[in-house]
């Protein structure tokens, strides 16, 4: 009988770093053997930049770049004439020459096998693309994806909505979000995998954390990171509805800045935020 495994999940933390400790500490209490992170680690919350590297760095070498992390390694050098892209032009100046290499170095996905016949591929968005959305709904396209892989387990993020599904006797795993969560709950998500021999059971986890502290030390006045926490509030994706909003009214991009805070005031006093 093989010795049981039990690995925590992560994905999507963005530089919520009050979130990613609240996990940690909970990954401690279940005794988790192994860490994997799936990736969009930093973005959005820039002031937590660094810890969150050196928090993932200290607690695991299972870790792959989500599109935050490509985008960031291709380079921002334009980013602060656009306001839209400011969270992850700020990060991109915290980070050192070190920690750029450290993301460049990452693996865009990985193969693991546990327990010698449990095989887990990880990735960020799907197997094809880290920039590509993987959703629990979509039967006829995820039977197709892991049809594709020789995995028993798919690992996955980007979406920021947590669940699990088994197809043909093979899993998705979504742990959701770490550090942006739009469920409504604020929680910071993670998921678990216990295997024992060739069983595997899936615990999903939401992780209560002081989200007043962390709001507090938010700079609520970059509209990006209002719209997020807003968002986190509410229980609504209000990032991608502006984006679509702004696609659809002015028809150019990047958005100009004065196009963008214009309509970010008239989203705010429309949703009385």
């Amino acid at each position: 009988m093989k010795h049981p495994v039990k690995i925590a999940v992560l994905s999507d933390v963005h530089g919520n770093i009050n979130a990613l400790d609240s996990v940690l500490e909970d990954i401690k209490k279940e005794k988790a053997d192994h860490v994997i992170v799936l990736g969009d680690f930093i973005t959005d919350f820039p002031a937590g930049t660094k810890k969150t590297i050196d928090t993932i760095r200290s607690v695991t070498d299972y870790v792959i770049k989500g599109n935050r992390e490509i985008i960031i390694e291709k380079g921002m050098e334009d980013g602060y004439n656009y306001n839209q892209f400011i969270t992850t032009y700020l990060t991109s100046m915290e980070l050192s020459d070190n920690e750029k290499k450290y993301i460049k170095k990452l693996p865009e996905q990985i193969s693991l096998i546990f327990n010698e016949n449990i095989s887990i591929r990880c990735v960020h968005g799907s197997p094809f693309s880290a920039f590509e959305h993987i959703f629990e709904n979509d039967i006829y396209k995820n039977t197709d994806t892991l049809s594709k892989i020789p995995e028993k387990i798919l690992l996955c993020g980007h979406t920021h909505e947590q669940w699990s599904q088994t197809i043909n006797e093979k899993i998705i795993l979504n742990p959701g979000s770490v550090g942006i969560n739009f469920s409504g709950n604020k929680a910071a998500q993670y998921g678990i995998l216990n295997v024992e021999n060739s069983i595997v059971n899936i615990e999903l986890k939401n992780i209560d954390y002081d989200f007043t502290a962390f709001k507090k030390s938010c700079d609520l006045d970059i509209p990006w990171i209002k719209l997020i926490i807003s968002g986190m509030e509410d229980g609504k994706v209000y990032t991608v509805e502006f984006l679509e909003e702004a696609k659809k009214r002015y028809n150019t991009w990047p958005i100009p800045n004065d196009l963008w805070f214009e309509l970010f005031d008239e989203w705010c006093w429309k949703k009385g935020f």
